[in-house]
C-alpha cells in the first residue's frame, strides 16, 4: 500500500479473500494511521450480502458488486444502497461475457435512485468490453464515458447469430469459435 500510494496508483483491488473481515480492517486501520492514498477496493468475489456489510463496514474505500455474484442483479442493488449508507464509493465491477452489460444497468440505477445527487462524470463503473460484440445490445465507451442503452428494458441477451451458433454446442460450438 505504501508503495502504490507513492506511486498513485487509485486503488488496491481484491488484496485478500472477501469473507477476510479481520484482514480488511486490519489494512484499513493501517492505511489511515500511515496516511496512504491508495484506495482499498474489494467486492467482486463478495459472496452474499451479509459479506457485503461486513466489508462496506470494516472501512473500505470503494465496493464493486458483481452482478453475476450473491443474489444477482438484485443484490447488486441493494449492495449500493448500503455502500451509500457506508459512505463507501460504489463500482459495479465488469469483466466478462455479459458483465459489463448487466454492470451498466447497475451504475445508472445507482445513481438514478439511490445516489441521484452524484453526477454521472464523478461515478465509476468497471469495464472490459471484449465480450460485448457478442450481445444485442452492447456496451459502449466514448471518450471513456458509458453509454447508457437507448433501448428500454435489461438489455443483456446475445445476438440471435450468436444464440444460433449455441444450440449446436454439444458439436463443439465454443467462445473461442465464435
Amino acid at each position: 500500500m505504501m508503495l502504490l500510494s507513492k506511486r498513485n496508483f487509485f486503488w488496491l483491488e481484491e488484496p485478500f479473500a472477501p469473507d477476510n473481515i479481520l484482514l480488511f480492517r486490519e489494512l484499513v486501520r493501517e492505511r489511515s494511521r500511515s496516511n496512504w492514498t491508495c484506495e482499498i477496493a474489494t467486492g467482486e468475489n463478495c459472496p452474499n450480502l451479509h459479506t457485503a456489510q461486513a466489508l462496506l463496514d470494516s472501512g473500505i474505500n470503494r465496493f464493486q458488486a458483481d452482478p453475476c455474484r450473491m443474489m444477482g442483479i438484485t443484490d447488486g442493488i441493494f449492495s449500493g444502497a448500503l455502500s451509500k449508507f457506508y459512505n463507501v464509493e460504489y463500482t459495479p465491477h465488469a469483466g466478462g461475457a455479459g458483465l459489463d452489460e448487466l454492470s451498466r444497468h447497475m451504475q445508472f440505477f445507482f445513481l438514478a435512485k439511490i445516489d441521484f445527487k452524484k453526477k454521472v462524470e464523478d461515478s465509476l463503473t468497471e469495464t472490459i468490453g471484449f465480450c460485448s460484440r457478442f450481445y444485442a445490445c452492447p456496451s459502449k465507451v466514448e471518450d471513456g464515458r458509458l453509454i447508457a442503452p437507448e433501448s428500454p428494458g435489461l438489455l443483456v441477451g446475445l445476438t440471435h447469430e450468436v444464440s444460433e451458433s449455441l444450440v449446436s454446442f454439444r458439436d463443439g460450438v465454443t467462445w473461442l469459435e465464435l
